[in-house]
């Protein structure tokens, strides 16, 4: 352990060296930047030689005294994860928000304590707002703003938003600035991040995080320009232009650069927050069916989704209907999927819906992890191997005590999920953040059987996979077929409505020992296979 330390230690000194003569060429760092670079790098490195320690010391326990220590591991290496990515800033509190996003694919003490650098980022100065408003418009602050809140908005990982006036028009408008240091520091974060990834698949092969990494570095360039974001937000308006309740703001293009948007204010309550929507009277089961149907056309109608789905960049409103308005804000990350995904992953919802295990094995084979279907299936539902394979149509919601033993049991399978998550195509990660959102709002806000997000999906898979069909091999029997399905979801969704589920009974394999689980698993190849 003591020469994993020492080698861990070293290959980050070794990195950063030649980082700093890289980025001297490559991104116009000078001298003066190595010392913050040397900071920077040395708390990264410093958490990894900790963690490393402490799981080391974990191993030597028995399997007993593993598994009751490893819930106080997990919550000690958040903490530790959690300060480094707070103090280093800028691209680590993108990463830490992308851990935190991830619920049902991470033990629970690392997404309790990561999903607060959604609310709680690092914010920018006042010196350092105004430097980049000068640099970008090439006038101070005041030349161009009549007023500017200096309490932020909301503050992320790579920008902060104010609330400000426009001096020659009078419009009330949000600003969103980039935090000054993000530019010139995140290709070398990156760089030490892919060097950490390295190292940690040396040392624990078993753990596959490099879809991490390439995520991070495929994303984060196209995220720093924000012409590219205000491009994004007037594609999606365009697309979703016959969804009236839905609300993207315009960008006033004369005033935003690649490091300032200048944009249309639309307050709003926070998707998540069942307080402020139940004082408001917004109704909460109403606000659940229109964000899952938005995100429904896009994944699978437009092939145009929005990729950074927490609960801060969806605000509701109520309309003069009565009904939820949706705000959708920070269009920096989409990702735009093929026909053959789309078709790949409604065949994967449908198959799950009905309990399809023939299907859902096809399906996970086009997504490049057949023989781990069912694990891929519980991570993309939330819910239990016994509960898909029943069909979730036949299974009650999700209860308390299901969730509970889901989340007590992740931990025993990362080193699958991480295999999966290195073999999925990679418009599937980002797709399984925007279920982790839609399940999360239906848990928080507590919302009846009937809205539950998989209803409504299944009619945009139907849609889809009929699309899709009637074009290879158009037969009234596909017709027919497709009209009885549809039919059977709409008096299905009646059903719920009119019906009160409830009860805490969960037949679930989560209540056996992982080597029940697998047996239980190895049942289900062999059906399937036959």
């Amino acid at each position: 352990m003591l020469r994993t330390r020492r080698n861990l230690t070293k290959a980050f000194a070794i990195s950063g060296a030649c980082g700093a003569s890289y980025a001297y060429g490559k991104w116009g760092l000078t001298p003066l930047d190595y010392p913050e670079m040397a900071i920077r790098s040395g708390r990264l490195g410093m958490t990894v030689v900790k963690i490393v320690k402490n799981f080391g010391d974990m191993k030597k326990l028995s399997p007993e005294a593993y598994k009751e220590q490893m819930p106080e591991f997990h919550l000690r290496t958040a903490q530790m994860l959690y300060d480094m990515c707070c103090a280093n800033r800028g691209t680590y509190i993108k990463v830490g928000q992308h851990i935190g996003a991830m619920e049902y694919l991470l033990p629970i003490q690392y997404i309790d304590r990561f999903k607060t650098l959604h609310a709680d980022a690092p914010k920018s100065t006042e010196a350092e707002i105004r430097s980049v408003v000068r640099a970008e418009l090439g006038k101070d602050l005041e030349e161009v703003f009549d007023e500017w809140d200096w309490d932020p908005l909301g503050a992320a990982s790579l920008a902060q938003c104010h609330k400000a006036r426009l001096k020659e028009t009078g419009e009330v408008v949000a600003v969103k600035v980039q935090h000054a240091a993000v530019q010139h520091s995140a290709h070398l974060d990156l760089m030490l991040m892919e060097l950490g990834v390295m190292q940690c698949a040396k040392l624990f092969p078993e753990f596959k995080l490099g879809w991490l990494a390439r995520t991070t570095r495929q994303n984060l360039p196209r995220e720093l320009d924000f012409l590219n974001e205000a491009s994004n937000a007037d594609r999606c308006r365009q697309l979703m232009k016959d969804i009236p309740w839905l609300k993207i703001p315009k960008n006033l293009h004369k005033y935003c650069t690649s490091r300032l948007l200048v944009m249309e204010y639309l307050p709003g309550t926070m998707v998540s927050n069942k307080q402020e929507l139940n004082q408001r009277k917004i109704d909460v089961d109403k606000t659940v069916e229109r964000v899952t149907e938005m995100y429904s056309e896009m994944i699978f109608n437009h092939g145009f989704i929005h990729c950074d789905p927490h609960p801060g960049n969806v605000l509701v409103n109520k309309g003069k209907d009565g009904y939820p308005e949706i705000v959708l804000l920070d269009h920096g990350l989409y990702e735009t999927i093929s026909q053959d995904f789309q078709y790949n992953y409604s065949m994967l919802w449908r198959s799950m819906i009905r309990g399809d295990q023939k299907s859902l094995r096809k399906a996970s084979a086009a997504l490049n992890v057949e023989s781990m279907f069912p694990l891929l299936a519980a991570m993309v539902s939330g819910r239990s191997w016994q509960s898909v394979k029943q069909g979730l149509k036949n299974t009650e919601s999700i209860t308390k005590k299901e969730d509970e033993l889901i989340q007590a049991e992740i931990s025993m399978w990362i080193p699958e999920m991480s295999e999966i998550l290195e073999h999925i195509p990679k418009q599937m990660i980002l797709v399984l953040k925007t279920n982790d959102l839609l399940r999360g709002l239906e848990t928080t806000l507590g919302c009846r059987p009937g809205v539950a997000s998989f209803v409504h999906m299944s009619e945009y898979c139907l849609r889809m996979m009929y699309a899709v069909e009637k074009l290879n091999r158009p037969s009234w029997k596909l017709y027919f077929d497709f009209q009885k399905e549809t039919w059977a979801i709409f008096f299905y969704k009646m059903y719920l409505r009119t019906t009160k589920w409830g009860g805490e009974k969960v037949t679930d394999l989560l209540h056996g020992t992982k080597d029940e689980r697998m047996v239980e698993w190895d049942k289900a190849f062999e059906r399937t296979s036959s």
